[in-house]
């Protein structure tokens, strides 16, 4: 019925504004300086940090937007030194592992990003 179909349609949308913020997040961090207002550093680490480690916390039930997820994560660690301590703040290491073992058995991709997200907070 028309429940299923919303249901799709909001689970591919969901998708979507995964890949193009985790395209945006991937350009920005090349430059090595996002470039950020203290505003919009403060949208980043209190708005969208907790929906990236949300995203990664179901990664069992949602391997491909984990795998998004890890990938904005990465992005973020790699060019912003708060989100490094947050993140560790926040005991995401055993969320990144357990999303690694996911990935190892059914998602590549998740298995890559998480371990490069682990690498760059054990890094810092």
């Amino acid at each position: 019925g028309e429940c299923r179909d919303d249901e799709s349609i909001d689970s591919m949308l969901h998708d979507l504004a995964l890949k193009v913020l985790s395209n945006c997040l991937e350009l920005l961090a090349k430059e090595r300086n996002f470039g950020v207002s203290v505003q919009e550093e403060s949208w980043l680490i209190n708005e969208l940090l907790p929906i990236v480690m949300g995203e990664l916390r179901v990664a069992k039930d949602t391997p491909n937007e984990a795998f998004l997820a890890a990938k904005c994560l990465k992005s973020l660690l790699s060019s912003n030194p708060k989100v490094n301590a947050l993140v560790s703040n926040h005991d995401m290491l055993p969320v990144l592992s357990k999303a690694m073992d996911i990935g190892s058995s059914t998602h590549y991709g998740l298995q890559h990003e998480a371990s490069q997200c682990v690498a760059l907070l054990q890094c810092s």
